[in-house]
């Protein structure tokens, strides 16, 4: 029995399926303009398009339920959609299969059924921080430290895990696709930008954040939640010397991380830096491309003697600078401040785990 996405799909896209066939993986934005938006459509355009990305890694379709007899396979991932020229030939050469157990699995080439089309949420993928001290803050001799990051002291944390990366356009597609939360403003009709399915979504408030956290919760049935910004540094520093600046250590450099030396102006992909721009954990692009929301107020710091009148229950904190930020607010220790209804271009979060 088909699904509800598998009916809506092959019924909507069969046009496409069939003057495809054998073509190159076409991305999704770009399907939608194959398809064609118009007033009549782009709610189950924009609709199709989300649960689409909903889907965390290659799956295969059969659509001869729609062909009228003339029977054909697509693969479909969280980037585009590919139409085999050839039953046999496409089930010999498609991408492996996830079994449940995570071992790889052929699909069945004597099979006359269609492959399931299972939504699944794409979750985050998260890292362990072990139980134990790290020293969090600045010195009040460091020269380039603002007075909200003193002084540096030792802080002692449980184990928890933190996400390795900030969570993807792709992943907050999903969830905006299952509980129809409002997508963020630069959106367009078909979703997620151009090209942009793995850069971190941005343009969510603390109070979008806090929501997706809550509905993975509810569809893992796992604590999931907003990391505290002692958490966060944590997952930054680890258990190097807080003279460290940045998660690889402590001099700048300004090749390996996406802040306004970097001249890009814009959010690049989570996997772009990923070998150079990580903590000692493996937590990645804690150093640029988005500041992350955390869910600690902002507060002055404990036998901290700096007064602000922005301390308090007002602001929530982000932190690890953006695209638009210098190489100063990218330090680790820095701490940035939004209201959590406020959302910008370059604000996104990561996911954590008790």
């Amino acid at each position: 029995m088909e699904t509800n996405l598998e009916t809506a799909i092959l019924n909507a896209l069969y046009d496409y399926f069939e003057s495809h066939l054998g073509s190159p993986q076409m991305p999704l934005f770009d399907l939608c303009e194959e398809i064609g938006v118009s007033p009549d459509n782009e709610e189950i355009v924009r609709k199709i398009t989300l649960q689409l990305y909903c889907l965390k890694s290659n799956h295969w379709v059969d659509y001869q339920a729609v062909s009228d007899g003339l029977g054909g396979l697509a693969t479909i991932t969280t980037k585009g959609i590919k139409v085999a020229e050839d039953r046999r030939k496409f089930i010999a050469a498609t991408s492996v299969e996830q079994s449940e157990d995570d071992e790889s699995r052929e699909p069945d080439p004597g099979s006359t059924e269609p492959a399931s089309l299972e939504l699944v949420p794409n979750i985050p993928e998260t890292v362990l921080i072990p139980a134990g001290f790290f020293w969090m803050g600045s010195a009040h001799t460091d020269p380039q430290a603002y007075e909200n990051e003193k002084p540096h002291r030792q802080v002692r944390l449980q184990e928890y895990r933190i996400g390795r990366y900030p969570v993807t356009n792709a992943q907050y597609a999903c969830f905006v696709h299952c509980t129809d939360h409002p997508h963020p403003h630069h959106w367009n009709t078909a979703g997620i930008p151009a090209g942009q399915e793995d850069h971190p979504v941005v343009n969510v408030s603390y109070d979008d954040a806090d929501a997706y956290c809550r509905w993975l919760c509810q569809v893992t049935e796992k604590p999931y939640r907003l990391p505290t910004e002692e958490e966060w540094e944590k997952a930054a520093r680890g258990s190097s010397p807080y003279t460290y600046c940045y998660p690889w250590g402590p001099n700048w450099k300004p090749d390996i991380c996406n802040t306004r030396e970097s001249g890009q102006g814009e959010t690049n992909s989570i996997y772009k830096f990923a070998d150079v721009n990580a903590s000692p954990s493996g937590v990645v692009d804690m150093a640029g491309n988005v500041w992350e929301w955390t869910d600690s107020w902002y507060e002055r710091y404990p036998d901290s003697r700096h007064q602000s009148l922005r301390y308090g229950r007002v602001y929530r904190v982000v932190r690890g600078g953006s695209w638009q930020n210098t190489r100063r607010e990218a330090r680790i220790a820095c701490r940035g401040r939004y209201k959590p209804q406020e959302h910008r271009l370059y604000l996104g979060f990561r996911i954590a785990l008790d």
